[in-house]
């Protein structure tokens, strides 16, 4: 299914940005299962050494924002969801119901009761966004750069949704560091309500959390545990503790 919304959507942001997006040229199914097909677009994979220099902050910055300037109008036929901020916190009070659920079991007290003060600082926020068209994976393996430093390309559309702008922050987070995306996030031209870096910060953590029914969901307990490590040192560096 997602790769039906990649088909659709990816030449609808194509004509609205400056930069290169995968061009869908081969679709179909092998074995029953469907696939999707595009040349290899230019450039490699951003690596942290290039922030900042050749790459600026700036640079990424914009290149976020020409993201999120996409119209929403363009695109919301084709993803079908949504477009309200409420709608979009709503799925994050399901994870949270989902988590006490299905995590009671293998997650200690302590980290059970992390996740309540995490989940309920992470509403606190507030969600004053204005919803835009957002990558949902954007993280430095999926930035494309020039050996000369120009940013030239967005790969793996596979979570791309109308949403938070403030999702599309983790992955600098994650992959290139805190100073950096604080640094990225100060250069964005896009509007920045009160509590956008406290979302980004649950979006961060939260992400830990997400692994762990995932890895349960595949019977694979590697997944679970290294779930469950991430969580507790996530949410360790939020509380300060």
């Amino acid at each position: 299914v997602r790769d039906r919304v990649e088909y659709q959507v990816l030449p609808l942001i194509e004509r609205s940005v400056s930069f290169a997006v995968p061009s869908i040229e081969f679709d179909g199914t092998l074995r029953g299962l469907p696939y999707i097909g595009y040349r290899m677009l230019p450039g490699r994979a951003l690596r942290a050494s290039d922030v900042p220099s050749p790459v600026t902050t700036s640079d990424l910055a914009n290149l976020v924002f020409e993201l999120h300037s996409v119209p929403v109008d363009d695109v919301a036929g084709v993803l079908g969801e949504s477009r309200e901020p409420s709608q979009w916190k709503a799925r994050y009070r399901r994870l949270e119901d989902g988590a006490k659920s299905r995590l009671s079991e293998v997650l200690p007290s302590h980290l059970r009761s992390g996740v309540a003060e995490g989940f309920e600082r992470f509403f606190s926020a507030g969600f004053a966004f204005d919803p835009v068209l957002v990558h949902g994976d954007l993280g430095a393996s999926h930035i494309l750069v020039e050996e000369s430093g120009g940013l030239v390309g967005l790969l793996d559309f596979e979570a791309v949704a109308i949403g938070d702008p403030a999702v599309d922050f983790v992955g600098v987070q994650i992959t290139l560091g805190s100073d950096t995306c604080a640094q990225v996030l100060e250069a964005y031209p896009g509007p920045v309500d009160e509590g956008f870096g406290e979302r980004v910060l649950g979006y961060w953590w939260i992400g830990s959390l997400q692994a762990i029914p995932h890895g349960l969901d595949e019977g694979d307990g590697a997944i679970v545990q290294s779930g469950i490590a991430g969580l507790h040192e996530r949410l360790a560096r939020l509380f300060d503790r």
